[in-house]
């Protein structure tokens, strides 16, 4: 089904509709992300449980993404 999909065609539309509605929106998205990025720091905080092994992971992919290092895993 995805292999089906015009991913160009995709690309365009998502493009113009973000064109259209990302500065109107703007506002909201400042207003709500600082919120919601804290949690998902939150969230990505070590922690004793069962997803900890895969957070870890996570949380070495992420600080190779930011520090422009390359990715293992």
């Amino acid at each position: 089904m995805v292999a089906s999909l015009d991913l160009e065609e995709i690309e365009t539309a998502l493009h113009a509709i973000l064109h259209a509605t990302g500065p109107p929106l703007r506002p909201v998205g400042r207003a709500i992300l600082p919120d919601i990025l804290s949690e998902i720091c939150r969230t990505l905080e070590p922690a004793e449980d069962e997803y900890e092994s895969r957070m870890a992971e996570v949380r070495q992919q992420l600080r190779s993404l930011l520090m422009g290092e390359a990715v293992t895993s």
